[in-house]
């Protein structure tokens, strides 16, 4: 069974551990984390009646991609 760990803010990546899944909150949105194969993917969790449109989402994912890529430009570095 997999144990879902609640956090006031992100925790970094080494303190979520593979198979593991936590929940925090990030400028008032509840974000769900699970680390698998070394991956953590992150679901934003909204009420339904918030108005959360796709460039919202897509502004999010952008700035995830971005600060992805200047952790893999360091590992290479």
């Amino acid at each position: 069974m997999i144990e879902d760990n609640f956090f006031r803010t992100r925790p970094s990546s080494e303190n979520i551990q593979e198979g593991d899944s936590v929940t925090f909150l990030e400028r008032g949105n509840l974000i769900r984390a699970e680390k698998r194969q070394g991956v953590i993917y992150e679901s934003i969790l909204k009420e339904n009646d918030t108005k959360n449109d796709i460039s919202v989402v897509r502004q999010e994912l952008l700035k995830e991609i971005n600060f992805l890529r200047r952790r893999i430009e360091k590992l290479e570095g």
